[in-house]
């Protein structure tokens, strides 16, 4: 995982999906 340097295109949407993708299992197992 790169997050020091990240491209405009492709790799930075990959990476927000990614982020929002882990963050909403992280809220989903807290939750229930």
């Amino acid at each position: 995982m790169e997050t020091g340097r990240v491209t405009h295109g492709k790799k930075s949407r990959i990476d927000r999906i990614c982020e929002l993708a882990l963050v909403g299992s992280i809220i989903m197992s807290m939750l229930g």
